[in-house]
């Protein structure tokens, strides 16, 4: 595709939720049923999308060379949990997935990046009785993604569709709402977007995080960067098969998601615009080495007295448990110095006073 013009690559604003309804939808995505009234409740969610839940919609993709099987809600189709890169060994860099099975059985979530556990729930204020499911971590498998696109695009060679890449937030050390919790399934976006005549393909991305995508002194820096990337060059080879136009994409992001975003988009991503919503390089810049040698130090001093492991050899629930007990909640706003050229600053006026 044709280099993005800075128009097309706009940096659209830094979002608040509560001055910016439409991007909160889509930044929340909603514990909600698929129509009629919204509703904060994640069991409820659940079971409307199990009764309206056909297993059985096939995709045959030639760039894949797979027959994808996914799953059918009202008029919307998820390919779940597909992977899109391989993580050979602890902090490595990320590489292409090799070629998938003849057929791939998309209908259940791929697991997330390990990592402490937290109320997400209370985060977000949904109710202390509504329990959010769990979700299956594992640290070479979390580099999958999910993709939501509307049934016509499997059955019709219908103008392809605008992509929309949702990267979570989460302070770079945790999931803060994915597809499988209900939080950020993209599923009601892409319903929405048929209702209005304007239909989308929503694709939601998993990726390293805390630790795993710190690394350590022998290891690349900003590895879930990485991640993120191979998804993003995941999607420009593969979403046309989906129905998807690849150079229709946009990329947004939440809180740390943002920051993520406002990266890819300094670095010539392969996308027409970014949204960032609540984030980004200027609110949360590269940390010193110094820094980043104190915080492996401080979980090193951890996990000598849990075993006497080191960085690349503990085992997992070793290194969630010393994140924990460290009391780090933030260990990744990119190690310096960042492995990303900055772009050519271009003010944008719009008569809104931040700060006075």
């Amino acid at each position: 595709m044709a280099e993005p013009s800075a128009k097309d690559a706009l940096l659209i604003c830094i979002l608040h939720f509560a001055t910016a309804p439409f991007v909160r939808s889509v930044t929340l995505f909603r514990l909600q049923g698929l129509s009629g009234q919204r509703e904060h409740n994640s069991e409820a969610y659940r079971h409307l999308c199990e009764t309206r839940m056909k297993a059985g919609p096939v995709l045959a993709s030639e760039s894949l060379c797979s027959t994808l099987l996914g799953v059918e809600l009202e008029r919307v189709v998820q390919f779940r949990g597909i992977p899109y890169g391989e993580i050979p060994s602890r902090f490595a860099e990320p590489r292409p997935k090799s070629a998938l099975p003849r057929e791939v059985d998309c209908t259940s979530f791929g697991p997330r990046c390990p990592q402490v556990a937290i109320d997400v729930g209370h985060l977000l204020r949904i109710p202390s009785q509504h329990k959010l499911p769990p979700e299956p971590e594992d640290e070479f498998r979390c580099l999958n993604l999910d993709v939501m696109t509307p049934r016509s695009c499997l059955s019709s060679k219908r103008e392809r569709l605008p992509v929309f890449i949702w990267i979570h937030g989460g302070s770079q050390a945790v999931t803060f709402g994915s597809a499988a919790s209900g939080v950020c399934d993209g599923t009601q976006v892409v319903e929405d977007s048929i209702s209005q005549g304007k239909p989308i393909i929503v694709v939601t991305v998993q990726y390293r995080l805390n630790i795993f995508a710190f690394g350590d002194e022998a290891s690349s820096k900003n590895l879930a960067l990485k991640d993120q990337a191979l998804a993003l060059n995941w999607v420009q080879k593969h979403i046309a098969d989906f129905g998807g136009d690849p150079d229709k994409i946009s990329l947004a992001g939440e809180s740390a998601g943002a920051v993520y975003c406002h990266a890819h988009l300094v670095t010539g991503a392969p996308v027409r615009g970014v949204i960032l919503c609540s984030g980004s390089l200027y609110l949360s810049p590269p940390q010193s080495e110094e820094k980043a040698s104190v915080l492996r130090q401080t979980l090193r001093k951890h996990l000598q007295g849990a075993g006497g492991f080191e960085l690349d050899d503990a085992p997992v629930d070793k290194l969630v448990e010393a994140l924990e007990l460290s009391g780090i909640s933030q260990p990744t706003h990119f190690s310096a110095p960042p492995t990303f050229r900055h772009a050519k600053n271009e003010a944008i006026i719009t008569n809104t006073t931040l700060f006075n």
